[in-house]
């Protein structure tokens, strides 16, 4: 069954969250399943689940040391994950 997303939201947790918050989660796919727009209001499926956002940052850090690696501006890459180093080419 389709319930309103701060439905949803009351249901599996506690914290307070808006209602904008919760549509720019929708809008980013943060929901598995992804919610529908009925009649201008997202419905989810009420057991949907909230992905985990930290693969975003991970994508966001593999991004920023491609660009340092593709720069020759001398950045200092030493604050970077040795992970994203070795995913580069980089030896930490």
């Amino acid at each position: 069954m389709k319930i309103p997303l701060m439905e949803w939201w009351e249901r599996h947790y506690s914290k307070p969250v808006t209602a904008n918050t919760l549509r720019k989660y929708a809008r980013e796919g943060r929901f598995s399943p992804e919610p529908e727009i009925v009649a201008g209001c997202y419905m989810v499926d009420e057991n949907a689940t909230l992905k985990e956002t930290r693969s975003r940052s991970r994508l966001e850090m593999l991004k920023k040391a491609a660009a340092m690696k593709s720069s020759s501006t001398g950045i200092d890459i030493s604050d970077l994950d040795p992970a994203v180093l070795e995913i580069t080419g980089h030896v930490a």
